[in-house]
């Protein structure tokens, strides 16, 4: 059994060559797999009024590949499903989520659930436990799922970690993979090892050729 890993599609225009990638990586499965897609799926504000046709049509186009093969596809939410950390972001996250899985035929494709952490466990095989968690959910600066929900089994992180700690020792000997958006340890930005060129060049990111020089806004930015 195989897992399929892939992220970070919520770009302003979803590369095709990029889709025809994971296309042709789902076709050289010949036996069971299930691929995760782990965050910022389909626009850097998530799903909202103004941006819905354009949202729906790029989730669209990642179910189709779900439709075509025989392997699932789970979907992760990252920060930018959560309205890019915004205030609507729980709205946003469950409306995205609503969306995929009135689309999928299986159920419960979208992971964790109704903006809740997690941990949520799949036992694909008697050797494999996947857990999918919900990472945004811990440095959302705005409002969650609320303590009286009870579509969360875990609302507070004491609880959540005391549930992750015994499905992991539940396991019965199977390989454990915890799957979510953020990195635990990153060499990259998230990480805070931000590269001079983005210090003296903030807005290349958006346009490569905007080489105008902002070192003091970066600096203050990332103070």
């Amino acid at each position: 059994h195989e897992l399929v890993l892939f992220s970070n599609t919520s770009a302003n225009k979803m590369a095709k060559k990029e889709l025809k990638q994971i296309d042709a990586n789902l076709k050289q499965n010949s036996g069971n797999y299930t691929s995760f897609h782990l965050g910022d799926i389909g626009h850097q504000n998530g799903l909202t009024h103004k941006r819905e046709k354009k949202v729906e049509k790029r989730v669209e186009q990642l179910l189709e590949l779900a439709h075509k093969k025989k392997g699932r596809l789970y979907f992760i939410p990252g920060d930018h499903d959560w309205n890019n950390s915004g205030k609507h972001g729980l709205e946003t996250v469950k409306a995205l989520e609503d969306y995929i899985e009135k689309e999928l035929k299986y159920k419960d494709a979208f992971l964790p659930s109704e903006g809740c952490p997690g941990p949520v466990v799949m036992d694909l095989t008697d050797q494999v436990r996947v857990i999918a968690i919900n990472t945004q959910w811990f440095i959302h600066p705005y409002k969650k799922s609320e303590i009286t929900s009870t579509a969360c089994s875990n609302l507070t992180i004491e609880d959540f970690f005391e549930d992750l700690e015994g499905q992991i020792d539940e396991a019965d000997g199977r390989q454990v993979i915890i799957l979510g958006h953020h990195p635990i340890v990153s060499f990259g930005e998230y990480g805070g090892r931000i590269p001079i060129k983005k210090h003296l060049f903030p807005f290349s990111d958006k346009n490569p050729d905007n080489r105008m020089p902002l070192p003091a806004v970066s600096y203050t930015h990332l103070r």
